[in-house]
């Protein structure tokens, strides 16, 4: 039986996947905040990425593809935080000027309307 593993390299349109982090990276102390202020996001609440602004540190991110199959208006952090895990992709590259960027997935099949989730495991090639 053969087990080997053989991905395939896709391009994918940014408006093709829907990506999430779950709260921020980082969160300043509460003492740190104003007095009587709170944080305006909760450590897990879900943030939708926009790939097309620098700087938001999806490249070579494992992401979980969820199975919604597209964000709900209402609601949105009960249905990603229930929602089952269909499988893992990277995101290889990105190409701001056309709008895409490349994934590597574990099969052809399309990321269409697709949500992920980012995580902080990060892919590195032996």
């Amino acid at each position: 039986m053969d087990l080997a593993l053989s991905p395939h390299s896709s391009v994918v349109s940014f408006d093709d996947l829907t990506i999430y982090r779950i709260g921020q990276d980082s969160f300043a102390p509460s003492s740190a905040l104003p007095i009587g202020a709170s944080r305006a996001l909760g450590e897990m609440q879900p943030v939708k990425i926009d790939p097309s602004q620098p700087g938001q540190g999806i490249v070579n991110i494992v992401l979980a593809v969820l199975s919604l199959t597209e964000a709900p208006e209402m609601d949105i952090e009960e249905a990603i935080l229930d929602a089952d895990v269909l499988g893992f992709v990277v995101i290889t590259s990105i190409d701001t000027e056309n709008n895409r960027f490349t994934v590597l997935v574990p099969s052809a099949a399309s990321l269409a309307g697709r949500v992920a989730l980012t995580g902080s495991i990060q892919w590195q090639e032996a």
